[in-house]
């Protein structure tokens, strides 16, 4: 199984979170979570056979998404 881990700074995470694309969404908007969850619950990177892991700070969600699919294309090439 393929795990693909996606992170960011903080500051770059509060941000984001008050978008209006993410209130149309209809996801939480309280830039308060940003610090408690990195505070309360690491980041999961478990239970896969490969692990990407991927800082999206400064990268673009189409960036983002060619770097998770050229990751896993290479998946192919494996038994």
């Amino acid at each position: 199984m393929n795990v693909v881990l996606l992170a960011c700074s903080p500051e770059e995470n509060a941000r984001r979170i008050v978008t209006p694309e993410r209130a149309a969404k209809r996801k939480p908007q309280d830039v308060e979570m940003v610090g408690d969850n990195r505070r309360g619950r690491p980041l999961l990177d478990r239970g896969g056979d490969r692990l990407l892991r991927l800082d999206v700070t400064n990268l673009p969600a189409p960036a983002a998404a060619q770097e998770i699919a050229g990751w896993l294309s290479e998946d192919r090439h494996f038994p």
